[in-house]
């Protein structure tokens, strides 16, 4: 795998999908002892992609009308261009008739002239935005929020979704503990978001949440996490220190990309298909076809190997009928 010089910590490199789904089931020792919501997963189709939210990665488009609008930007105008986005979405979201979280009041105001009053020298996305800037970034809008979810193995099938070039994919881990104990001010540092799942199926689906970092516009949430100086945290007391001291923080565990085909069979096996974590009927028809397909694709490979099989078998006597003829 192509070390990138931030690459910590060092990733756990599996040596197959077996290994790779072993590691991420609760019972492995990685996870020891296993609490539900402690650890947070994120699958990425690239180990050498770091944690950086998708509105602040370097040429990310950053309007629907300005293609030439990219990342990154001072901090006033990212401010600016992910508020438009923002309320891009949910202006034409609530035109359609979908249901959005939260209190839409800063929206329906004439926001363009006011959101450097509004919001320059708060954390960014305000409190009341939260979950709406949650569900935007569920869907598709760039926002400095980080899709992660609870349960690891749909973490890889995320990593796994699509074809990619790259050598190996990863599955990184947060320990959710740590990011509430370390930065207790819900108004600084490395946030953890959790939005109601009950109107959003999807999210519900992949035991959804978001982590990001209210204090700065800090790149990498990884480097974030791991530099925290947790010395200086006055406000803990020393049971608390001693579990933050032991905490690994972050964890990556990779594989190579060429068990792609066999990891998505595996999830398949274990319920894990975009059907299941993207619930429409229109992915329930694509995950029957695709199915199908795999099991054309796996009697085609059986037929192949039976018939290998069959000629190796055949092959001695074949060789002897051969020499047989040769002596007469």
């Amino acid at each position: 795998m192509d070390r990138q010089s931030w690459l910590k910590p060092e990733p756990i490199e599996c040596q197959d999908s077996a290994e790779l789904l072993s590691n991420l089931d609760p019972s492995s020792t990685l996870w020891k002892p296993f609490e539900y919501g402690r650890w947070a997963f994120r699958g990425q189709a690239d180990a050498s992609w770091d944690l950086i939210p998708r509105a602040i990665r370097p040429n990310e488009r950053l309007s629907f009308q300005d293609s030439e609008l990219r990342a990154p930007l001072d901090q006033h105008r990212q401010i600016q261009a992910e508020w438009s986005l923002l309320t891009d979405f949910i202006e034409l979201a609530d035109e359609i008739g979908f249901q959005l979280p939260g209190d839409l009041t800063d929206v329906r105001f004439p926001w363009k002239r006011y959101e450097t009053q509004l919001y320059g020298d708060q954390p960014w996305p305000p409190t009341n935005l939260l979950e709406l800037a949650a569900i935007a970034q569920h869907h598709g809008v760039p926002t400095r929020l980080l899709d992660f979810t609870f349960n690891p193995l749909v973490a890889a099938y995320f990593a796994v979704a699509q074809p990619t070039k790259s050598d190996h994919l990863a599955v990184w881990a947060v320990d959710i503990d740590f990011i509430r104990t370390a930065w207790a001010s819900f108004d600084r540092g490395i946030r953890v978001v959790q939005v109601s799942r009950g109107s959003n199926p999807f999210l519900h689906a992949q035991s959804g949440l978001f982590i990001y970092d209210a204090e700065n516009n800090s790149n990498s949430i990884r480097q974030r996490i791991l530099d925290h100086d947790i010395d200086s945290l006055a406000h803990i007391e020393q049971a608390s220190m001693d579990q933050l001291a032991h905490s690994p923080r972050v964890r990556c565990l990779t594989v190579a990309t060429h068990h792609r085909k066999l990891l998505l069979e595996q999830l398949a096996a274990r319920r894990v298909t975009r059907a299941h974590i993207q619930p429409t009927l229109d992915n329930v028809v694509d995950q029957l076809w695709s199915g199908l397909s795999a099991r054309a694709s796996t009697n085609q490979e059986g037929h192949k190997n039976g018939d290998q099989q069959i000629a190796n078998k055949l092959a001695p006597a074949e060789a002897e009928i051969s020499h047989n003829r040769e002596k007469s």
